[in-house]
């Protein structure tokens, strides 16, 4: 059995960095795609663009430079890295610079590389600084995993250390973050963490001023980071308090017996977080400016199961690790040591997490909670310190493991391979797709639509059929006779179907399209769609978005199934545009009717 073969730590640590190093260059190297695959794309894009508006350019606040970058790089569809600030009549950067200060010494490494290069230009965004700056924070990851185990040495035994290091990094999106999508926080942040409990429990064991600097310049830098990371202050501060005498003691030991070490601690956190208002006052002459503008925190009504459990990004279903991690606090608290770190604060970080309005964070497996995983590695720990002796629950623990670490490689690669799409999806898709490699044309309709008839009906009645008269056409006189779907003629005809006729359990609308464009983002797609009424009420709904079966220039048919209400009078059938300004041609509609 897998629980009785014996690695120690360090060889389980070197496994891992080889998969993550195989992660990183073979499998899916960032840095050698493009647009808004790249290194430097979505919110990286914004982390980053301190560097090269200072360095390169010298224009952080009229940022003449990014349309330029924006239509050569493509690293966002539109400007989303900085606003228009009306009352300074500046642009301000949306996101706190602390990521790119970790990304400085990397783009130095870029910007060498591409000024002395005569086939890449010295812009900030070519090949060079997309391969240094992933490949150095990919370094970060390293380091701060080579930490993890020294840190989890201190409290478990080498067996329980190796298990722990190879459950968050093959077990968990880390993985993902460390590896792949490096260049956004998380990865740094865990290494960052990783760094302030470590110097934090040597500092209690040996207290002198170097460790209090850098306890307090790593909480700065984490805070300058992310400034809900404000939260780490609360690690040195508690650590290792498991009553209201240790805290009181603490207390006093901070700041009357140690005070030199706590104003080192202040004055170290606060050169790093000020540098932040200094930009904004640079740029606008005020110290603070929320630049997140309508995005903020619903603290009253946190996004549980949506963030936890969601179709398009829910933590625990895309990191089911992490449901044995959780189980772990009940260990933890059983042992009764440092309880509010081990537990208290890991859930003060998810309440946080899930009070943010954007609680699917782009759709990507809950990835706000990876850099809390160095804390939430000691449940995880505990829970599996238990198992001792216990054979039985021991194998339970390795058999569930196996099968998370199984999803956890599924979600990475499709996150990235064509295939099942892993994020953004209906709980119909999921249910029909998790843990599979491949899926099918009736598998992608679930996306859209609860329903989907697998195959073709043998026996079924056509109940109508339109051919359309030729439209204005981009593409020249090859493109078959279409109805013209664009923004500025969003809508097909409607055709109406009635109950009088003979319709039976099952209603399928083909349509044929021909594009021109393939249009990506999904909220624009234009979608066929079914709606049945009753008495003049929708009461239900059946679409499928075009182009999620199409590319660019191509002529296909896609249907849409629905399986008819108990009551309805009337179904609606129309062809509506969601805002793309790519052009589309409905050639035909033809609706069938069938039974199972």
């Amino acid at each position: 059995m897998i629980h009785s073969i014996y690695f120690s730590s360090k060889r389980i640590l070197i496994l891992c960095y080889l998969i993550m190093a195989y992660t990183a260059f073979l499998f899916y190297p960032k840095w050698n795609q493009s647009h808004t695959e790249a290194t430097l794309s979505w919110d990286t894009s914004g982390y980053y663009l301190y560097i090269p508006a200072t360095f390169i350019y010298h224009d952080i606040k009229d940022l003449h430079f990014i349309d330029d970058i924006l239509k050569k790089y493509q690293p966002t569809p539109e400007l989303q890295q900085a606003f228009w600030y009306e009352k300074a009549h500046t642009y301000v950067l949306k996101y706190s610079m602390g990521q790119a200060i970790t990304m400085l010494p990397w783009f130095g490494i870029g910007h060498f590389w591409a000024s002395h290069s005569k086939i890449y230009p010295a812009d900030g965004f070519s090949h060079p600084y997309q391969k240094s700056i992933g490949i150095g924070l990919f370094l970060y990851a390293l380091l701060g995993l080579y930490f993890f185990r020294k840190l989890l040495k201190e409290f478990y035994p080498d067996k329980t250390v190796a298990v722990i290091l190879l459950l968050i990094v093959v077990g968990s999106n880390y993985l993902n973050y460390s590896s792949i999508d490096q260049g956004l926080t998380h990865s740094n942040l865990f290494t960052l963490y990783v760094f302030i409990v470590y110097l934090t429990n040597r500092y209690y064991q040996n207290p002198d001023c170097r460790k209090a600097l850098g306890i307090g310049l790593l909480c700065g830098l984490a805070t300058l980071m992310r400034p809900t990371e404000i939260i780490a202050l609360l690690i040195p501060v508690f650590w290792k308090i498991n009553s209201r005498r240790d805290l009181l003691a603490r207390i006093n030991f901070l700041f009357k017996n140690q005070v030199t070490h706590s104003l080192i601690f202040i004055l170290g956190f606060f050169c790093f977080v000020a540098l932040q208002p200094l930009y904004w006052h640079y740029v606008s002459d005020s110290f603070f400016i929320y630049s997140y503008q309508n995005q903020g925190f619903s603290w009253l009504h946190p996004h549980i199961k949506s963030y936890l459990l969601g179709y398009n990004s829910g933590w625990l279903r895309y990191t089911p690790m992490m449901f044995l991690t959780l189980f772990g606090f009940i260990f933890s608290i059983k042992k009764g040591k440092n309880l509010i770190i081990k537990v208290l604060f890991p859930l003060l970080a998810l309440y946080i997490v899930m009070s943010w309005d954007v609680w699917d964070y782009g759709g990507t497996s809950g990835r706000a909670m990876v850099q809390y995983y160095p804390l939430l590695a000691f449940p995880l720990a505990d829970l599996y310190s238990s198992l001792a002796g216990k054979a039985f629950s021991k194998t339970l623990f390795w058999i569930l493991a196996s099968i998370c670490i199984y999803l956890n490689i599924w979600w990475t690669y499709h996150a990235h391979r064509s295939g099942i799409k892993v994020s953004l999806v209906s709980k119909a898709y999921y249910w029909k797709t998790i843990g599979r490699w491949n899926e099918s044309i009736a598998d992608r309709k679930l996306l859209d639509n609860p329903f989907a008839f697998e195959g073709t009906p043998k026996k079924y009645q056509t109940i109508y059929q339109k051919d359309f008269l030729p439209g204005k056409s981009a593409l020249g006189s090859s493109v078959p006779p279409g109805f013209l779907i664009s923004r500025e003629h969003p809508t097909s005809p409607e055709i109406q179907i009635f109950r009088d006729q003979n319709i039976h359990s099952w209603i399928r609308v083909y349509g044929t399209f021909t594009s021109t464009q393939k249009e990506w983002d999904i909220w624009k797609q234009p979608q066929l769609i079914i709606r049945f009424y009753n008495q003049g009420s929708v009461i239900q709904e059946n679409i499928v978005r075009i182009f999620r079966f199409m590319g660019n220039l191509e002529t296909k048919e896609i249907s849409v199934d629905a399986i008819c209400p108990t009551q309805w009078d009337t179904i609606r059938i129309q062809v509506w545009n969601a805002g793309s300004d790519k052009v589309c041609y409905l050639n035909q509609i033809r609706v069938i009717t069938f039974d199972d």
